[in-house]
């Protein structure tokens, strides 16, 4: 029966796939067991899952990355009991790029439709954006959240000015925008670069190339992050929030996780050295933090 399910699953996979003209990007599996997908109303969203009987995390990653992104924590995470869930947001890695709206936001109401797929508590793990769509979940699912894990997570606008858009917008079109975007990705890892990195990067751009998916990006880099801000008092759960002391991405790292944690109930954690992506600079040090985190609530 077991075999049968997996079976049916991957043909499903399969099936999704082809009716958006994508094929599975290989190199973006975290390889801790099977392939799923979550059928939408508007599109698919492909998750991976360890299945398993021990507490449940769903990861998911910031805009333009896959659930790759967890490759160096998740397979961590299982092996220390988690039932670990990585997730391809819409618009990304292998989820459908056939949605309307690709907000932070929209992103969370999916996880929402995930999260109600499994029964008792869990936790989110959000990066970046996607720590933006873990609050928003969590805010609507305080009865299933026990815990939220943001890695520089951002749960507000930050200003950017009149011609840094007209960068972005100039700079996020189709025709060069993978090589933008994987230029910008290289440059947020400052002190230690993953031994798989480059396979990785090589992976992540196939992905961008996909159709619809450069489009996807540009929606989410300009939608506003303002109703998830205003959404954060209706959080209940508690929060760890992680960020690493050279991100490039705010002004003041330990400004920003010190207004989180303002919002918030829980704790900061500050990684020396990292960048904004601190999971796959230092995972161990990561590792350590979401375990003392989830022991204490």
């Amino acid at each position: 029966m077991k075999y049968s399910l997996f079976f049916f699953s991957t043909i499903l996979f399969m099936a999704s796939c082809a009716s958006t003209g994508n094929k599975p990007i290989e190199g973006i599996s975290n390889h801790i067991s099977e392939i799923k997908t979550l059928v939408l109303e508007e599109g698919t969203m492909v998750y991976e899952d360890s299945m398993g009987k021990g507490p449940v995390i769903i990861c998911i990653p910031g805009m333009g990355d896959t659930r790759g992104q967890f490759r160096l924590l998740a397979p961590k995470l299982v092996k220390e009991g988690f039932r670990v869930v990585t997730v391809d947001p819409r618009g990304q890695g292998d989820s459908s790029a056939t949605f309307k709206n690709y907000s932070a936001k929209s992103v969370g109401e999916d996880i929402i439709k995930l999260i109600n797929k499994f029964d008792g508590p869990l936790y989110l793990v959000g990066n970046s954006s996607g720590g933006a769509s873990a609050a928003w979940a969590a805010s609507f699912k305080p009865d299933k959240v026990k815990g939220l894990i943001l890695l520089a997570a951002f749960l507000r606008d930050h200003p950017r000015s009149f011609w840094t858009d007209v960068m972005l917008r100039a700079s996020l079109i189709e025709l060069w925008g993978t090589s933008f975007w994987i230029s910008y990705y290289k440059s947020l890892f400052i002190t230690r670069i993953p031994e798989d990195q480059e396979r990785y990067t090589e992976a992540l751009s196939k992905s961008l190339k996909q159709s619809g998916h450069i489009s996807a990006l540009s929606q989410m880099v300009f939608a506003s992050k303002s109703e998830i801000e205003g959404r954060l008092s209706e959080v209940l759960s508690p929060a760890l929030a992680i960020g690493g002391s050279e991100d490039p991405d705010f002004k003041d790292p330990e400004v920003e996780l010190t207004w989180i944690s303002s919002k918030l109930p829980g704790r900061k954690t500050l990684i020396k050295g990292a960048g904004h992506y601190p999971h796959l600079e230092f995972p161990d040090k990561v590792l350590k933090s979401i375990q003392n985190f989830i022991g204490t609530y």
